[in-house]
């Protein structure tokens, strides 16, 4: 609307000052005519977030951390974090009874940590139990697939449980190169524990074989992050020589089953032998 007196449109006349007796809005109201907003809808269906990690330089791993209960799993985790994230506390029972999906930036990597519940050591050759629903459902939740697997065992209980577990696990092409055994409790143990005592010791071959010998020693209560920059050289290490490439669900081929029925029944054997034989005395 254009001032009465002047000619100038606006609410008021910036030259002399007159009130305009119809709003400006409604007077534009009636050119006015809406955006044409196809145009940022179309862009919205191609819009792909910013990639952060790569914007910061980050370099991402995804781990599964897996282990017998009461081994050290969620300590381990929470020192990989580098805060108490998972729950851990003295119990006879589980802890950790889902798999737990958590993410961090640590020691210039972004890491995303899946926490595994314990690994059935039952040798009952019920085929109910699904032996590996832990580990299927940890690689699902970082599909396609991790990096690495970390195997967690207490340094010094290597016993039929775990050595069922390593059986187990051997049914599984492949998995040796993909795997790091972290040894965990070395703080509770009366004498000291060196790299080379392990690489020696006749009773753990089986599971440095798992892991084409690549271990860690892991203190949980100790947080100073050295032994986690250990651990992440030797992850990076892992995926290199992988050429980048994850390990997925494909890993449990065909004629896994048979494998796994074998190990299962020549350990239940093993078991009802001991059995007998303490009976006998």
């Amino acid at each position: 609307m254009a001032c009465t007196n002047c000619g100038f449109k606006a609410k008021f006349c910036t030259e002399c000052g007159t009130k305009l007796e119809i709003p400006f809005e409604k007077e534009l109201s009636k050119d006015h005519t809406e955006p044409d907003l196809s145009s940022a809808v179309e862009l919205s269906k191609d819009h792909k977030e910013p990639d952060l990690n790569s914007a910061l330089g980050l370099e991402e791993y995804k781990l599964i951390v897996y282990g017998l209960t009461g081994s050290g799993v969620s300590s381990t985790v929470n020192t990989l974090l580098g805060t108490e994230q998972m729950e851990t506390k003295l119990s006879f029972d589980p802890i950790t009874k889902t798999c737990c999906l958590q993410k961090c930036e640590r020691q210039g990597y972004q890491l995303k940590v899946v926490d595994v519940p314990g690994f059935n050591a039952e040798t009952s050759s019920n085929p109910e139990i699904g032996r590996f629903w832990g580990l299927k459902n940890g690689i699902e939740l970082l599909t396609p697939g991790p990096n690495v697997l970390i195997l967690v065992t207490p340094v010094d209980r290597y016993n039929a449980e775990t050595h069922f577990l390593v059986s187990c696990l051997q049914c599984l092409e492949g998995i040796a190169k993909y795997t790091i055994i972290v040894f965990t409790k070395v703080d509770k143990t009366e004498n000291s524990i060196t790299r080379e005592k392990i690489s020696m010791s006749e009773n753990l071959q089986d599971i440095l074989a798992l892991s084409e010998g690549r271990f860690q020693l892991f203190n949980n209560t100790n947080k100073d992050g050295q032994q986690v920059r250990a651990l992440m050289d030797m992850v990076n290490q892992i995926t290199d020589s992988n050429e980048k490439k994850y390990f997925d669900n494909s890993i449990f081929c065909t004629g896994y089953e048979e494998k796994l029925h074998r190990v299962v029944a020549q350990c239940e054997n093993e078991r009802k032998d001991i059995m007998q034989t303490r009976m006998d005395f």
